[in-house]
């Protein structure tokens, strides 16, 4: 796949940017009793820790990137950038709240912490994309008979292709690459990057590293409706000088959900509609223990696919999450957080050809992994279509 096809297939604020959470919420600090975690005040000019310069891994949002990108504060698990002239608070409040929230999110999606560390990816959404789609899956070596066209099988022995991998057009290529490469090391990925770099003169990696702490973005431009946004990196949140919220707490449990989905199933294409929104949301609103509706109410939560399907289904994003909740808690008390895991994991490993969402259709990544571990009430295996269907005689 060309870059152009997946710029286009960006959905920007889509999938899960910028949460609205306008869902009514319990009170909930996450600060662990204490008001500031322990850290220091750091600048990248000394420590040459600059923020990854993609803007993917914030979630195309935020100003952490390019503007904001030297100054942070840094505690046990957490690098928190932002605009300098920021009081120190917004600082060590917003690295409290993650600190206060880490372990939790964990716990309640089911991966250890060693886990999501061996899963997280080393390298940016831009770094990955330009080794896979313009080396791995083609490139070319200048010869005395002009340019040969090269692809994985030429520069990495231990790729398996298929019998038919020459007749095999891009497109039908990149789950198969995309595949392997998240299935391999950080040091094998390292080593086909440098070859990349070799061929091409280029140095990729410059501020394109993934920290392997959570990245906190504050985002000024944000305020107490879109107040937070989970992002490969971490998550984008108001600064608390800017917009205050009683449930921040919870709203970080929230966004640290997401940056565990995002790590885990799709790590390199964390902007774009792979997965269904009502699954996405779904998930981080329940296991933040967001508010929940008690019933279906007449409303089909999982027809919303995309964040334009919302406003189909729904008038009201806040009642729009509390049915996202709802679904999820079906398969959370059914099937459990282990067969979450597993599509989650799925997702990751898909070779899929039909690799995105739209409007009205869902990803066949997203599906198979659904219908591949899900199951009902009577153990019964659920598919997505079932799901859809028999939704309130299901959950009601």
């Amino acid at each position: 796949m060309n870059n152009k096809k997946w710029i286009k297939l960006a959905v920007f604020l889509l999938l899960l940017s910028a949460c609205s959470d306008d869902a009514d919420s319990t009170d909930s600090s996450g600060n662990g009793g204490k008001e500031y975690i322990g850290g220091e005040f750091k600048s990248a000019g000394e420590t040459g820790f600059y923020a990854p310069s993609d803007p993917a891994v914030f979630g195309e949002f935020a100003e952490c990137h390019s503007v904001f990108n030297y100054h942070y504060f840094e505690s046990e698990n957490v690098l928190v950038y932002g605009d300098p002239d920021l009081p120190d608070t917004d600082y060590m409040h917003a690295a409290s709240l993650v600190e206060g929230q880490l372990q939790t999110a964990f716990s309640k999606t089911g991966f250890t912490e060693q886990e999501f560390r061996e899963l997280r990816p080393k390298y940016s959404v831009e770094v990955q994309r330009l080794t896979i789609t313009d080396y791995l899956i083609t490139h070319y070596v200048r010869t005395d008979n002009g340019l040969d066209e090269k692809d994985i099988t030429d520069v990495d022995p231990e790729f398996l292709a298929p019998y038919n991998w020459d007749e095999l057009d891009s497109n039908q290529r990149t789950g198969l690459v995309a595949s392997y490469w998240n299935s391999i090391t950080s040091e094998k990925q390292a080593e086909l990057i440098k070859l990349y770099e070799q061929l091409y003169d280029l140095d990729l990696e410059g501020n394109n590293t993934i920290p392997e702490k959570v990245v906190v973005c504050l985002d000024a431009k944000m305020n107490e409706i879109n107040w937070g946004q989970g992002t490969l990196l971490g998550m984008n949140i108001a600064p608390i000088s800017v917009a205050a919220r009683r449930d921040a707490g919870q709203v970080v449990l929230h966004e640290l959900v997401h940056w565990i989905q995002l790590n885990v199933s799709t790590p390199i294409e964390p902007t774009l509609q792979i997965h269904d929104r009502w699954f996405m949301e779904g998930m981080a609103s329940y296991l933040s223990d967001q508010n929940t509706a008690s019933n279906a109410g007449g409303y089909y939560p999982v027809n919303v696919i995309s964040y334009d399907d919302e406003f189909t289904h729904f008038s009201d994003a806040g009642v729009a999450y509390t049915h996202y909740a709802r679904a999820f808690q079906y398969l959370h008390e059914h099937s459990g957080p282990e067969r979450v895991k597993k599509l989650l994991l799925q997702m990751r490993y898909s070779k899929d050809e039909d690799r995105y969402a739209f409007s009205g259709k869902s990803s066949e990544r997203f599906s198979r992994a659904f219908s591949a571990n899900m199951v009902k009430a009577n153990g019964q295996p659920l598919t997505i279509e079932e799901f859809r269907q028999n939704y309130h005689s299901l959950v009601d």
